[in-house]
């Protein structure tokens, strides 16, 4: 059967396959740049912005041809998911103290103080703001398209 015979040699190859995976990893850090930023406009849309701590903290890493994406807060996980209702008791102290309006407890404004030795808290919902961005098709495919176009 007529037909052409191409060998490249395994050095050239091994650079070849080099090249691939560096550019492949470049458009990873930028897919990875890119969810970041979706995820964190999802953050401040549903208004869970207080001190830009757990905005600033969702970051991305690209490791060999995989990317991962990472909250770096310890209660990312409870916004995400939810929590259910549970009881709540003082580590520390003797009592838990808060006030009414949400504001630290001050000496002297006693009608707002609350005092619990325990104490039964409502679930926090689930925000889902990492999902709404990384199980949306739609989404996700506007997004790898942007980083892999060229």
């Amino acid at each position: 059967m007529p037909g052409y015979r191409l060998e490249i040699p395994p050095a050239e190859m091994k650079k070849l396959k080099d090249n691939l995976l560096k550019e492949f990893q470049k458009r990873l850090n930028v897919l990875g740049y890119l969810i970041v930023n979706e995820i964190q406009d999802n953050i401040r849309n549903l208004g869970l912005v207080k001190t830009g701590a757990l905005m600033g903290r969702i970051h991305h890493k690209v490791e060999g041809n995989v990317l991962f994406i990472m909250d770096g807060t310890k209660y990312g996980v409870h916004l995400e998911f939810g929590t259910t209702s549970h009881m709540v008791f003082p580590k520390k102290a003797k009592v838990l103290a808060w006030r009414k309006d949400g504001k630290p407890s001050i000496p002297g404004a006693k009608d707002k103080d609350r005092f619990s030795k325990g104490h039964r808290v409502k679930g926090i919902r689930a925000y889902s703001f990492f999902r709404r961005v990384i199980f949306n098709p739609i989404k996700m495919r506007e997004l790898v398209s942007k980083a892999f176009q060229q």
